[in-house]
């Protein structure tokens, strides 16, 4: 990944590209500019960004890190792909009770997917998607949304 990942890949996926980079295997590495999500282009002048809108993605960043250092699954646990389809990603990191499910939306339609016993959503990337409540072995992601199921 480069400094200009909005720009390769659309600034609609950065979230569920940051999913994936800090809930795989590996050590992640962030360059900076990413994890607002801004293309690399020149600003015109006399527009600025909203500031309320960076400051929300940023704090989406700042929960998933927060969130990361937390259970061991993500930073030591195995992993199993529990779906994999042109639309949409589901693994589950780690075993037993301290395995989480990452389910990643790769489309801009709704999908809806699967994963085993009953999760509640531990992190989301968007902030209408995600239940807090307990979810009965299957999710609906909106376009683009990416998914901590504990």
């Amino acid at each position: 990944m480069s400094a200009e990942l909005a720009s390769r890949i659309g600034t609609e996926r950065v979230p569920g590209a940051l999913a994936l980079l800090l809930t795989l295997k590996g050590t992640p590495t962030l360059y900076y500019g990413d994890e607002l999500g801004l293309p690399d282009a020149p600003v015109e002048a006399g527009r600025a960004r909203d500031c309320a809108e960076l400051r929300s993605r940023l704090s989406r960043v700042r929960e998933l890190l927060k969130v990361r250092r937390k259970p061991a699954a993500l930073r030591q646990g195995d992993i199993a792909v529990l779906s994999a389809h042109p639309d949409h990603l589901a693994y589950l990191r780690g075993d037993g009770e301290d395995s989480l499910v990452v389910a990643v939306n790769l489309s801009g339609r709704d999908q809806r997917v699967a994963f085993p016993g009953v999760r509640s959503t531990l992190w989301s990337s968007s902030f209408t998607g995600g239940e807090r409540d307990r979810l009965p072995g299957e999710v609906t992601l909106a376009p683009f949304e990416a998914r901590l199921l504990r």
